[in-house]
């Protein structure tokens, strides 16, 4: 494969003038310029040309290419787009002669896309949404870059929109938020704190949009109450410097506003005081006092956790509050729970902390759980019982009663342990790095069952969580009875 040397580099971009006939090339690889990524949707807006047209122009750009590194890879998955129907968009990811390319022609920053994860990506094409929308209005814009403040600290907007009086505003992109990514929404919050409460900060509107991939249904309901819920924690020990607004992006496509003021018949204030009406409150039993969490769950958790715990036992209360106490109709809340109980000691960033402790919260929310739900309780009592006062235990009695006990778990949420969703009981192999003794495995065979009807199917990334999230509530139950108040189980 022939170095990107210089001369080589030139070379190649006059292969690419002398053949691309279909569109402009080098316009092609400045639209994935800022963050990598792009899709053909927005290809065709930027260089006004037809699909068929960017198809072959990508034909011929890579014929140009030859030998060298690729100029860019076409993803196997493509950009969904909440309330979009038909066909959704291929996704184009800018490669190492293409970064090259930009990098001879000025964009000095320039490094191919190294971005593998989907929701990483989709988040990245949404992004572009706005840039392309925001350039079509003709305001100037700046895309995934650095704003600096401070000591050598920094934020680092999704898009900075400049307005005709000099002011920026800044335009964030944010998907459905689920329970496991709270510990991100705070720490994304608690950085524009920082950033704002600066005096030295540039001429940056405090007003921040937030434009997210769902559309006006349950996800966006649950999505906007666990940024609240973040926002009013955040907001106890002082007022945010900032206020925050929220619409669908398929409503702000459909019409984008680019005014500093935002029209409040459109944007959702989540940095607003949140309150609980009384008719809920009443029916639910919730109230201030109720959404407190117990110092218990602080126990032995680092003193950056509380805010994340806080905002976790919250979503926790109001997800168990109004269910009643008997056999449920499946439904996608329960993976939600099972990921918020599990989210609470164990956090995606896998630092060596919540890897290595005794995962204390997680532990506390399920026993909570399992006292919300009493009918649950007594079954699971019943089944660890059951007989062992004359039980011989072999690793085959151990492994049905285990299987019996999951099973029972998931019989009173409704769900069968068959061709949509397994959980089995089994033994770690001898030379496992994984550990020894017995395990439980849990694999979702179809995502579709963790999407509400109006939802997207679940990332790759989404169904492992949820499956790590479940099999660990039904390892807990037998390695940590005494804490769940639970039998202690013979053979464990």
């Amino acid at each position: 494969m022939p170095e990107l040397t210089s001369d080589s580099l030139k070379n190649l971009a006059e292969l690419l003038d002398a053949h691309t006939t279909a569109g402009p090339w080098f316009s092609f690889l400045e639209l994935l310029e800022p963050t990598g990524v792009a899709d053909m949707l927005q290809m065709q807006e930027a260089l006004n040309i037809s699909r068929d047209k960017v198809r072959r122009l990508m034909d011929q750009m890579k014929t140009c290419t030859g030998d060298y590194p690729e100029l860019f890879t076409i993803l196997d998955f493509s950009t969904k787009r909440a309330g979009v129907r038909g066909r959704t968009p291929n996704i184009i990811r800018l490669g190492p002669s293409g970064a090259a390319l930009l990098r001879l022609r000025g964009y000095k920053q320039t490094h191919h896309c190294l971005l593998d994860h989907e929701l990483e990506i989709q988040h990245a094409v949404l992004m572009v949404d706005i840039r392309l929308a925001a350039l079509k209005a003709g305001f100037k814009v700046i895309t995934d870059r650095e704003i600096s403040y401070g000591d050598k600290a920094c934020i680092r907007p999704d898009n900075q929109v400049l307005q005709p009086n000099g002011t920026i505003c800044l335009f964030e992109t944010e998907q459905i938020a689920l329970p496991q990514y709270t510990r991100r929404i705070t720490e994304s919050l608690k950085n524009k704190i920082a950033f704002f409460s600066n005096s030295q900060r540039p001429g940056i509107s405090p007003i921040i949009r937030m434009v997210i991939n769902v559309t006006r249904s349950k996800d966006w309901e649950r999505t906007i109450n666990i940024w609240k819920q973040v926002c009013q924690i955040l907001s106890a020990a002082q007022p945010l410097p900032f206020k925050l607004f929220a619409i669908p992006q398929e409503e702000f496509t459909a019409k984008p506003d680019w005014t500093e003021e935002t029209d409040p018949s459109r944007w959702t204030d989540l940095s607003a005081p949140r309150t609980i009406k009384k008719e809920n409150a009443s029916s639910s039993g919730m109230n201030e006092k109720t959404l407190q969490p117990p110092k218990l769950l602080f126990r032995q958790t680092p003193q950056e956790d509380h805010i994340v715990l806080q905002a976790l036992w919250q979503q926790f209360i109001e997800n168990n509050s109004d269910r009643p106490d008997s056999h449920h109709t499946p439904s996608p809340a329960f993976f939600e729970t099972m990921c918020l109980i599990h989210s609470a000691s164990f956090s995606n960033d896998g630092s060596g902390f919540s890897s290595a402790a005794l995962p204390r919260a997680s532990i506390f929310l399920l026993n909570q759980y399992l006292r919300m739900h009493p009918v649950l309780k007594i079954s699971l009592q019943k089944s660890i019982s059951r007989g062992v006062a004359t039980m011989r235990w072999n690793t085959v009695n151990i492994l049905h009663r285990m299987q019996v006990i999951i099973e029972r778990f998931l019989y009173y949420h409704g769900w069968y342990n068959g061709p949509a969703i397994q959980a089995l009981a089994g033994t770690y192999n001898y030379n496992s790095e994984e550990g020894t003794g017995f395990c439980i495995t849990v694999k979702i065979h179809n995502p579709w069952i963790m999407a509400y009807p109006d939802g997207f199917r679940p990332t790759d990334e989404e169904v492992l969580q949820a499956e790590k999230a479940l099999a660990w509530v039904l390892w807990a139950l037998f390695s940590f009875p005494e804490d769940l108040d639970l039998p202690y189980n013979a053979f464990w």
